[in-house]
């Protein structure tokens, strides 16, 4: 995932999926390749750290509020939620050390 500046927000795009040598790059709802899906858009500030935009499942093209902030050790913690945070589910993303390869494999 790169998350960069879009406009006046964030967003964040697939740059890299772990995939065995020979499986195929998956694909989203509509059978587009992941890599370089853009899925969290609109992620604004709202204070203390913390960002409020959207994130989309590609699998299903369904689209939750999200809450993004970055824990102590520098983790990219995402909520995904409903109505509020409370009824979501959190994912801790971790920044990945190896190379990318153009067809966004990891190596």
């Amino acid at each position: 995932m790169a998350i960069e500046q879009c406009g006046e927000a964030l967003c964040g795009r697939i740059v890299g999926v772990d995939r065995a040598p020979g499986e195929p790059m998956p694909t989203d709802v509509h059978g587009a390749s992941e890599c370089g899906l853009t899925i969290i858009t609109n992620e604004r500030p709202i204070g203390h750290g913390d960002w409020l935009g959207e994130v989309t499942d590609p699998r299903t093209g369904k689209s939750y509020r999200a809450k993004l902030r970055l824990d102590r050790l520098g983790n990219l913690q995402l909520r995904g939620f409903v109505a509020a945070p409370l009824f979501g589910r959190t994912q801790t993303w971790r920044r990945y050390a190896g190379l990318i390869t153009p067809d966004c494999g990891l190596e």
